[in-house]
């Protein structure tokens, strides 16, 4: 099972556990390796003891050598008494008793003896490779002892070498003084063996004890059995208290610290995406209002220029008027002049001939000028209707005039009746004139007036223009605050999410595998979302600063060609005291 899907309790629980037992098993392993090479060294200092024992007995017969206890005398009388002889030689030679004291009490010491020694002349005697090695480092390193572990044989093996002395080389020493001390010219020893022609102090074999370990491992092994057990009994005991420990000191606590933050982390991440959205759709929003702000403000600014015309055609508009009430002046003065004449016709009927000439020239002049009034009349629109039919009609009259006079003669009795009629006509007409001569003053006054209101309407527009502009720039920066807040709260639910997973991880390291079992987790990760409007892309929604006063100015520019702009086109907005204005 893997250690990644393991609750803190088990880990705790296992820490708590394996490092006693990690530790005790170094204690045991310390305690293990200083009892075995106490016993090794132990061992050694009793081979060293039984090898010490064996070279004094060597040097007890070496003592009575020089003292003449033994001599070549007797060795060469006991070379003659055959086997019994031999037996008696060998007890004579310093080594051999040395070897035969220590081998004595081998079985009783649990010890075995052995004098391995090169060129043996017993092949019992003969080194094997461990012995080999061990008379090769004695000899080349002059050491004085050497020791081993046999694995083979699970034992210690001390070796202490044996040097050639002064007695060892009756048989052992040159060939050449066979024949001075046994009598012989073969180069033979005393028991027929050759001589080696060694030398005093060369070491040519060594004292071994050989020591087995596995008395000493049985008695090792149970005692670490005995302390094994307690030691085990006290890891129990140890892991029990610690587990306790774990689950109501640690793993609760944390456990309940881990709930909230869970807790704390889905509502904070809800929370930031709701802010993320409601971020968004502000941004949206400010972004709209802005574009419809400054298509308000394109809107104004036509609507300053078309007042600012309007302005201007109406100071023309007084001007005009001012040409046609001079007009209607002249025209009353005329119709004056032609009363005057009427009364003239009345009055002297015998002057026909040139009051016909004069009717005809004042015919004449009369259309002249009621053409001209036509004319200003046309130039004056719809103010200047009235004056226009009255200059038709004095043009009219100017015609029957010129015919009148044409046809005189006919008429001429009839001129006195008409005369009258003339006389009543042209006081008409005067008045009439008088009264369109004042009505263009009125008219006249109403048109600088509507100029006047016009350029303080045109200042208004521009200040209302002015005010647009800043409520724009302030959209627009409400705007940008709303992305970088959406922005916000997309890192802040970027952040929620991995707290989230720090936090899912946590409960994980807590709980184990099993961490989404637990109720309250479940609770919190199935709790159902809020209705949240889909996130938009701002891009998408927005128009370009251009675009939209493009798009504003042709609009009204093709409702200014069809003759339909009206104020609340010209304003596009829903405030009812705006729009009223």
């Amino acid at each position: 099972m893997s250690t990644s899907k393991w609750s803190l309790r088990a880990r705790l629980i296992a820490l708590g556990t394996l490092l006693p037992a990690l530790l005790v098993g170094a204690l045991f392993f310390l305690y293990y390796t200083q009892s075995r090479n106490a016993t090794i060294d132990a061992y050694v200092d009793k081979a060293r003891s039984i090898c010490l024992t064996a070279e004094g007995a060597r040097e007890g017969m070496e003592e009575k050598w020089k003292q003449g206890v033994f001599t070549l005398e007797m060795l060469q009388a006991w070379g003659k008494e055959g086997e019994e002889g031999q037996t008696k030689i060998l007890g004579a030679v310093p080594v051999v008793s040395a070897w035969q004291a220590a081998m004595s009490k081998s079985e009783e010491g649990n010890y075995t003896f052995r004098t391995p020694k090169r060129q043996a002349r017993n092949s019992q005697n003969e080194p094997d490779a461990v012995e080999e090695k061990a008379l090769d480092i004695l000899e080349k390193e002059q050491r004085s002892e050497w020791h081993m572990i046999d694995p083979e044989k699970n034992a210690v093996r001390y070796f202490r070498p044996v040097k050639l002395s002064e007695r060892c080389m009756y048989c052992h020493g040159d060939p050449k003084t066979s024949q001075e001390i046994w009598g012989n010219d073969q180069g033979l020893d005393i028991l027929g063996q050759k001589m080696e022609n060694w030398k005093v102090g060369e070491t040519h074999g060594a004292f071994e004890v050989i020591q087995s370990l596995d008395e000493a491992d049985r008695k090792l092994a149970s005692t670490m059995m005995f302390a094994g057990s307690i030691a085990f009994v006290a890891l129990v005991t140890v892991g029990i208290m610690f587990a306790l420990f774990a689950i109501y000191f640690v793993e609760k606590p944390v456990s309940v610290v881990s709930q909230r933050l869970f807790e704390g982390a889905a509502q904070v991440s809800t929370a930031s995406t709701e802010v993320s959205n409601a971020s968004q759709q502000m941004a949206i929003g400010a972004n709209d209002q802005a574009a419809s702000l400054e298509e308000t403000s394109a809107s104004l600014q036509q609507m300053a220029s078309m007042t600012k015309q309007n302005a201007a055609n109406a100071t023309q508009a007084s001007s005009t008027a001012g040409v046609a009430r001079k007009a209607a002046e002249q025209g009353q003065s005329a119709m004056a002049q032609m009363s005057g004449a009427i009364e003239r016709i009345k009055a002297s009927s015998v002057e026909t001939a040139k009051i016909l000439k004069t009717i005809d020239e004042i015919a004449f002049q009369t259309n002249l000028l009621a053409l001209n009034a036509a004319v200003e009349a046309a130039r004056a629109g719809e103010a200047g209707k009235g004056f226009a039919v009255v200059a038709e009609e004095v043009r009219s009259l100017a015609q029957r005039s010129a015919e009148a006079a044409r046809n005189t003669a006919a008429l001429v009795e009839e001129s006195q009746k008409n005369a009258g009629d003339g006389v009543e006509a042209s006081a008409v007409v005067g008045r009439q004139l008088q009264e369109i001569g004042t009505s263009i003053e009125r008219v006249a006054h109403l048109i600088q007036e509507v100029a006047a209101a016009s350029n303080e309407q045109a200042q208004g527009i521009d200040q209302i223009n002015k005010a647009v502009s800043n409520m724009d720039r302030v959209t627009q920066s409400n705007a940008a605050l709303s992305e970088e807040s959406a922005s916000s709260s997309e890192q802040l639910n970027a952040q929620a999410t991995e707290l989230n997973a720090m936090v899912h991880e946590l409960v994980r390291l807590i709980h184990g595998s099993k961490a989404e079992d637990t109720s309250r987790m479940q609770q919190v990760a199935k709790r159902p979302p809020r209705d949240r409007m889909k996130p938009k892309k701002i891009q998408e929604t927005t128009v370009p600063r251009v675009e939209r006063r493009q798009r504003a100015a042709g609009q009204l520019a093709l409702q200014r060609e069809k003759g339909v702009v009206k104020p609340e086109q010209v304003i596009p907005l829903d405030d009812g005291d705006i729009g009223d204005f």
